[in-house]
C-alpha cells in the first residue's frame, strides 16, 4: 500500500510565508482597487485572515523544530524584530514618499495633506502593529519552546 506523503516542517515554513505574502498583495490590490479601508469590507477581512493564518502556520513550523534549530530561530527572530524596527522607523518618518510611490503604481493623482494622514492612520499604521505582532508573537512561542524543548525531542 503506496504511503502518504508527510508534511514536513519547511512546509509549513513556506505556506506560512506565502500566506503573509498573500495578504500583504490582498491588501495593497484592495487599496488600490477600493480605496482606504473605512469601513473595513469583507474583501480586507479576506487579508487579515490570511494573515492572521500565515502567522499560525509559522507557529505549527516553530512548533516542529528541534531545539538546536529553535535556537536559531531565536537569534534569527531578534534579528528580524530589530531589522523590522528599524524599517517601521524610516517608514514613518518617510511614509509620504512611500503613499506618492504606490500612488503613482495605483493611478491616483489627487494626493494631499488629509488623504496622506488618513493613509497613515487607516492602513499603515494598523500593517505595522499587526507585523510587530506577529514577530513578538513567533519570537514568543520560540522562546517558549526553547525551553520546554529536550535535546533528546524529535517534534517530526
Amino acid at each position: 500500500m503506496p504511503e502518504t506523503p508527510k508534511l514536513r516542517k519547511w512546509h509549513f515554513l513556506f505556506l506560512g510565508c506565502a500566506l503573509i505574502l498573500l495578504a500583504a498583495f490582498l491588501l495593497y490590490c484592495n487599496w488600490r482597487d477600493l480605496g482606504l479601508p473605512t469601513p473595513l469590507r469583507p474583501e480586507h477581512w479576506i487579508a487579515v485572515a490570511a494573515f492572521v493564518l500565515g502567522f499560525l502556520v509559522l507557529g505549527v513550523f516553530v512548533y516542529r523544530l528541534t531545539r538546536r534549530q529553535v535556537t536559531i530561530m531565536l537569534v534569527g527572530l531578534v534579528i528580524v524584530n530589530v531589522l523590522a524596527l528599524l524599517g517601521s522607523t524610516w517608514i514613518h518618518r518617510s511614509y509620504t514618499a512611500i503613499v506618492n510611490l504606490f500612488a503613482s503604481w495605483a493611478a491616483i493623482d489627487v494626493v494631499d495633506a488629509a488623504y496622506m494622514d488618513q493613509w497613515r492612520d487607516l492602513l499603515l499604521t494598523p500593517v505595522i502593529y499587526a507585523l510587530h505582532a506577529g514577530l513578538i508573537l513567533l519570537w514568543g512561542e520560540s522562546l517558549v519552546m526553547f525551553l520546554i524543548r529536550k535535546p533528546e525531542d524529535r517534534p517530526d
